[in-house]
């Protein structure tokens, strides 16, 4: 057997025993992705992100932080600021209560005003006046979908924010891609041309591939992988073509305390002890 083939084999065994180098690693950056020439977000000036989401969001922008602080070679350049908070959508129609949590996390950083919102939400509770929505085909709650998502990218605009970006949901046992009513939503929300709105990374694709290993548990929660697969494609949207491939890596090569991070996350928010 060549050596070249045999080194790609013993690469491949050692990803799939300890989750720490992805297949994709070994795959040339870019290869299969189409990007602009160049970083749209990442260009080497200062900036901070705000990353507004659920409980799902607690811990990976902190993996996020450290994958910009690599990208860069030096950290300070790119602060991620969370601002995720357990409320769910139907919370959201409260911008006051949306600057506080945003100026409340941007104080903690020292950062500067955040000017691009990473958000990656569920629209649980969504519904129209016949109560919550039933199925993921019910259209009328798509659109109190994107009417919800709109007023978070609307209160968000209003605290300063130029680029709002929504990612796709990840991958729940059994839902359909297409017909998921967050995915839906985000379509309809695209298509009313809101020029400070955007798609971010998708996140149902790597999380359906890596199903279950990225999976703690059965009801859809992410382990220590899974939540590092959120942290390296919302990279890799922000970095583009210049994300690097040891960059990545380095965040499977490091060991995270995701329940000490959660814990940690729930108590600055004002939500846990």
């Amino acid at each position: 057997m060549p050596l070249r083939r045999l080194a790609v084999l013993v690469l491949l065994a050692l990803s799939s025993s300890c989750l720490r180098v992805r297949p994709e690693s070994l795959v040339p950056s870019g290869s299969a992705r189409h990007a602009p020439p160049e970083s749209e977000f990442l260009t080497g000036a200062p900036a901070s992100f705000v990353v507004f989401g659920e409980a799902q969001s607690f811990v990976w922008p902190t993996m996020l932080q450290d994958l910009l602080d690599t990208h860069a070679q030096v950290g300070g350049i790119y602060t991620v600021i969370n601002a995720s908070t357990a409320a769910g959508a139907e919370q959201w129609g409260a911008p006051e209560g949306l600057e506080q949590f945003v100026a409340a996390a941007t104080r903690q950083r020292g950062a500067p005003t955040p000017r691009i919102a990473l958000c990656q939400v569920s629209l649980r509770g969504i519904g129209d006046e016949r109560g919550p929505v039933k199925t993921e085909h019910d259209m009328l709650g798509a659109e109190s979908g994107a009417d919800a998502l709109e007023r978070l990218a609307r209160s968000l605009h209003a605290l300063g924010v130029e680029h709002v970006l929504f990612a796709t949901s990840p991958y729940r046992e059994g839902a359909d891609p297409e017909l998921s009513l967050e995915r839906v939503a985000l379509e309809r929300l695209l298509a009313r041309g809101l020029d400070f709105v955007g798609p971010g990374p998708d996140l149902y694709g790597p999380t359906r591939r890596y199903f279950p290993d990225a999976y703690a548990s059965a009801d859809g929660g992410l382990n220590e992988f899974g939540i590092k697969l959120l942290g390296e494609e919302w990279y890799r949207f922000l970095a583009g073509p210049e994300a690097r491939e040891e960059v990545v890596e380095a965040l499977y090569a490091r060991d995270y305390d995701v329940d000490v991070i959660e814990a940690s996350h729930a108590v600055r928010r004002g939500l846990g002890p």
